[in-house]
């Protein structure tokens, strides 16, 4: 080690303190042992070479890497997402098969001919719901939580999808399934799940992106199937003793089309209790709001909002005078 005097204060054990000084308290040059960034200020402001070893060195941990949870986690969060994704594509494309059929049973005087463009309203009438809402689907995640707004959209979904197999006319059949697509704000908040469990990680959050929406495009090809294989059971399958059965229970001569939507409710509630067991929320703790009811009344929020905004404007600021104001201009 090499010895160095400087002026500046050194942080010394109390053992060098007192081999630092002499019986008179006068104080000598210390030998110390300098750390590397102390070493390269002296060599560099001395202009002469040194070579100081260091007994001590401090090992600075690597930062964490850019990862999500474990894997063990990772794969059913994965998998709750991709049956989520799952439920969605069969809400949208499962009334397809039968959609024409539905119109014919709801409107007596329909044919073949005729059913298409009323085919064509009860299968968009679900995206146009969807359209509407899904800004304010955003918001919601972003203020109550992502896991939040897919729950609240899958118990939504399980309700409505039963209350449009139910409808005994088209008017109620729209807006049962109308209701169906602004209830839905499941797609915005499963992609910002997927990224927020990255991490930053660009390779998972690609291979998770790929997997949880690669179910909508196997939901297309499979729950098309699946809904018109449970469409208008009485007809398909008229000699099945299974079907007398589900007729007694549920009157599928009065609603044909009950059991698809059943289907659907079924899957909703699964994809609810996967979700709520398996996908922790990724909104920090600090920026989510607790749900109230009375959130769904904005209006006497916006009323307060509305007179602070008009009296910011400066409307009213002439309204509140003093009686000395007052005093000066009848004088005047």
């Amino acid at each position: 080690s090499v010895s160095y005097s400087i002026p500046r204060p050194v942080t010394m054990s109390p053992r060098q303190c007192s081999d630092a000084s002499n019986g008179n308290g006068d104080k000598e040059v210390v030998e110390f042992e300098a750390t590397p960034l102390l070493d390269s200020r002296i060599s560099s402001g001395s202009g002469h070479d040194a070579t100081i070893a260091s007994k001590e060195k401090t090992v600075v941990p690597p930062p964490p890497p850019l990862s999500s949870a474990s894997p063990s986690m990772a794969v059913p969060a994965t998998a709750a997402l991709a049956s989520a994704m799952l439920v969605q594509s069969y809400l949208l494309v499962g009334v397809f098969p039968y959609s024409g059929f539905l119109a014919m049973h709801l409107v007596p005087s329909l044919n073949e001919e005729t059913c298409g463009q009323y085919a064509g309203l009860i299968a968009s009438s679900f995206m146009v719901g969807r359209t509407l809402t899904s800004f304010h689907w955003g918001k919601a995640a972003d203020r109550y939580g992502r896991t939040f707004t897919i729950k609240v959209s899958l118990l939504l979904s399980a309700f409505f999808s039963v209350l449009f197999g139910l409808a005994p006319t088209l008017p109620l059949a729209l807006a049962a399934r109308f209701a169906l697509g602004v209830s839905n704000g499941i797609v915005g908040s499963i992609k910002t799940i997927i990224m927020e469990m990255s991490h930053g990680n660009k390779s998972k959050e690609t291979k998770t992106m790929a997997i949880v929406m690669g179910m909508w495009g196997y939901g297309f090809l499979i729950n098309p199937a699946i809904s018109g294989y449970l469409a208008d059971p009485i007809r398909q399958y008229p000699d099945s003793t299974f079907v007398d059965v589900l007729d007694s229970f549920l009157n599928l001569r009065a609603y044909p089309f009950l059991l698809p939507n059943l289907a659907g409710c079924l899957l909703c509630t699964l994809a609810y209790l996967c979700v709520k067991t398996h996908v922790d929320e990724t909104l920090p703790e600090d920026k989510v709001d607790h749900f109230k009811w009375s959130d769904l009344i904005p209006i006497f929020f916006r009323r307060m909002a509305i007179v602070r905004k008009v009296s910011s404007f400066g409307l009213f600021k002439h309204w509140h005078v003093t009686d000395a104001e007052v005093q000066v201009s009848e004088d005047e």
